[in-house]
């Protein structure tokens, strides 16, 4: 009877830490050393975008590029995001209505423009 007891004390305290484990690690959250000043170099730019925003480090591409939309005009054909001088960039490749190749680098924390190259 006594081992039967202990089985279910035992049962109940990982049930119960199972049952907690969510609010002490939440789901996504990266703790500061994964966060700090890394390049993840060797990873692919969508596992880089997904730590950087994980960290805070950028805002959502969806976002980025609800902000810029109105200021370019064409068909996005190619995203990729980099650390450049610090910041997180995203650059957008895109078609315009000239059927000339664009490129338009935006900061990923800011969705600012920060430049545009045309294919002259």
């Amino acid at each position: 009877m006594c081992i039967l007891l202990r089985h279910s004390v035992f049962a109940l305290a990982a049930m119960l830490l199972l049952a907690l484990a969510p609010f002490a690690f939440p789901i996504g959250a990266l703790a500061d050393s994964d966060c700090a000043e890394r390049e993840f170099e060797d990873e692919h730019d969508h596992e880089r975008a997904r730590r950087a925003l994980e960290c805070g480090e950028v805002m959502p591409l969806a976002d980025v590029l609800a902000a810029v939309r109105p200021q370019i005009s064409g068909k996005i054909i190619e995203t990729e995001i980099e650390r450049e001088d610090g910041i997180w960039v995203y650059e957008f490749k895109f078609i315009d209505a000239g059927g000339r190749l664009v490129e338009v680098h935006v900061d990923a924390g800011t969705a600012r423009i920060l430049k545009i190259k045309g294919d002259e």
